[in-house]
């Protein structure tokens, strides 16, 4: 009975340990961001809604423009802004820029998590029907000068600051 027992448990930890592992794989494969790089085709008229007016893609043309698709309540979204924002920050003198493309419902609660995550870039909220043209959030898109979509990644990785200003870099020396 004795041995009977002990096989048991060692059967329970051999399976613990491989549920264990494929959890860990699938955490790992479903948090590595999916990006396409190369032209995409022109970018669609994003028009953003803040308390002082729209804010229109098309306006930016001539500058090299990050769209940032997020929310409030979105974690992976939370962990992009600050690297958005650095990035904004060291580029924006070079014709650099972004606009915040937020899903939330309404703006009361953009007000406050811009302050706290320290946003000072252009941020509205997206209609409700702009805002299910994007499979997931953060989603983000990079337009170059000429009104063209050249790189763009749906969700969020450790990798994704180093490939951003890969980006960025490129098409602002792009003429």
């Amino acid at each position: 009975m004795e041995e009977r027992a002990r096989r048991r448990i060692y059967y329970r930890k051999v399976i613990l340990g491989v549920l264990t592992a494929l959890v860990v794989i699938w955490f790992y494969y479903s948090s590595i961001p999916a990006q396409t790089e190369g032209p995409q085709g022109p970018a669609p008229d994003i028009v953003v809604r803040r308390p002082g007016g729209e804010v229109h893609l098309k306006d930016y043309r001539g500058k090299v423009v990050l769209v940032d698709v997020w929310a409030t309540w979105c974690g992976p979204c939370r962990s992009s802004i600050p690297a958005i924002e650095r990035l904004y920050q060291a580029e924006h003198p070079r014709g650099f820029e972004v606009i915040g493309a937020s899903v939330d419902d309404s703006w009361d609660k953009v007000p406050p998590f811009m302050r706290e995550m320290g946003m000072t870039y252009t941020v509205g909220l997206l209609s409700p029907e702009q805002a299910h043209n994007f499979p997931s959030i953060p989603f983000m898109f990079l337009v170059d000068k000429k009104g063209m979509i050249r790189w763009q990644q749906s969700g969020y990785g450790a990798a994704t600051e180093g490939e951003l200003q890969r980006q960025v870099d490129r098409l602002l020396r792009e003429e």
